[in-house]
């Protein structure tokens, strides 16, 4: 089945992720009897803050947009470095390290879900490799007037954020 090519940060590269997840049987008994909740927030992104999270559990797979109701992890960046991060140009360890990627929340969880969090990297990596992003990604080295100029042209706010800000 061919998928169009969704820009990054776009409600349709959400839907991209969670048809990506709803189909991975990997993913789906990845967090054994837990449920693992992992939200990713954007600053900087074009409309404002975007905001996704992936609810993994006995049986399911799902991500959604705008922010979880409770999330286990919280990873927070400027757009720049989440791009970069996203396309494979940056490690989340080298952005977190330089203080370019906030990890909130109980942390724990990150080492207790590995497995989880490895199958990921499969389950998505078809998503990325359709996937446009800025031309100015980067490395995420902080220069977020070059990522927001690269990322301009595409209207993605989750529809929580638009709501807030309205």
């Amino acid at each position: 089945m061919v998928r169009r090519v969704a820009a990054f940060l776009t409600d349709a590269w959400v839907a991209d992720l969670a048809n990506a997840a709803r189909e991975s049987s990997a993913l789906r008994g990845a967090a054994g009897a837990d449920t693992l909740v992992l939200q990713q927030v954007v600053r900087g992104a074009p409309g404002g803050t975007f905001a996704w999270h992936l609810v993994l559990g006995p049986g399911t797979a799902e991500v959604h947009e705008g922010r979880a109701a409770r999330a286990d992890v919280t990873l927070t960046s400027d757009a720049a470095t989440a791009a970069a991060v996203a396309a494979g140009r940056a490690s989340a360890q080298a952005a977190f390290m330089t203080g370019r990627l906030r990890v909130g929340g109980r942390i724990t969880a990150l080492l207790e879900h590995r497995a989880a969090l490895a199958a990921l990297d499969d389950v998505f990596g078809a998503v990325r490799a359709r996937t446009t992003f800025p031309v100015d990604a980067g490395t995420g080295d902080g220069d977020a007037a070059a990522g927001k100029a690269a990322i301009g042209d595409s209207p993605s706010r989750s529809r929580s954020d638009r709501e807030e800000a309205g």
